[in-house]
């Protein structure tokens, strides 16, 4: 099977690797895609699996703005690599055009609300809810805030 896992820099992608850390060994083939930041640089992943495109400054422009300028190379990673899964922690920039061009191919989506999210959904979160096939919260009290498609697992990370 294979993973597609789109997650911005930061505490976003410290929640994919922990939890990549975790399944790795039963689904080896899982590609990282995150953003080209000076704090990605020197990152090393088993089997090198790091794409990079490039990333925003953190403002709601830049980040629509980032969306828009990455889209075309989700969208040829996604149809040249074909995956079976595309899994995204967030943040909304990376995680929405991945994950609604992915639902666009029929690829499984799975979005997991970043773990800081205790009450209140994110952005992404209030979108992806709608274009995901699981959607997961890492908290009972924000279970409320979605519908009946929102899973509670347990602290996932």
């Amino acid at each position: 099977m294979k993973i597609f896992f789109y997650s911005s820099q930061g505490g976003h992608f410290n929640e994919a690797m922990m939890l990549i850390d975790r399944i790795v060994n039963e689904f080896p083939d899982i590609t990282i895609i995150t953003f080209n930041s000076p704090e990605m640089k020197g990152i090393k992943i088993k089997n090198d699996l790091l794409a990079k495109v490039p990333g925003s400054g953190g403002s709601i422009i830049t980040a629509l703005l980032s969306g828009v300028l990455n889209a075309p190379r989700i969208l040829v990673n996604l149809l040249k690599e074909r995956p079976d899964v595309a899994i995204s922690t967030g943040s909304g920039e990376l995680a929405i055009p991945a994950l609604v061009m992915a639902k666009w191919f029929g690829i499984k989506t799975i979005y997991i609300e970043t773990w800081t999210r205790v009450r209140e959904p994110s952005t992404a979160g209030k979108v992806l809810y709608y274009f995901s096939d699981v959607f997961l919260v890492q908290w009972p009290d924000l279970l409320p805030r979605f519908g009946r498609k929102a899973r509670y697992l347990g602290g996932l990370l």
